[in-house]
């Protein structure tokens, strides 16, 4: 049990984690999510709710456990010609956690 209590601090520690503000954050966010590989799990918080223009598309997440984290705030997709993610890789978990995704654009979110 002890080993298992020291693994779980080990990942914490070892997480990378990313606040983001915009748009811009956000994709960069997942850019380099892709490019690290020695560690599956992230987490994303968006401190405030973020209007998405352009589809957010990165179909190189292999190896990923990726947490979303919303502190009640929105990602709203403005976008009028595709879906607000295109996300995927090899063995991807994505969890959404107190944050609101809202299509404005008719276009569809995920």
């Amino acid at each position: 049990m002890l080993i298992f209590a020291i693994l779980t601090a080990f990942a914490a520690i070892n997480a990378e984690n990313f606040n983001v503000n915009d748009e811009d954050e956000l994709k960069n966010a997942f850019v380099s999510i892709a490019a690290i590989s020695q560690d599956p799990s992230h987490t994303i918080t968006v401190s405030e709710t973020i209007n998405i223009l352009a589809q957010i598309n990165n179909m190189g997440l292999n190896d990923k456990d990726i947490v979303i984290r919303g502190i009640s705030n929105a990602i709203i997709t403005s976008s009028v010609s595709d879906t607000l993610f295109n996300l995927g890789g090899n063995n991807l978990a994505l969890t959404l956690q107190d944050i609101t995704l809202q299509d404005d654009g008719n276009s569809g979110l995920i």
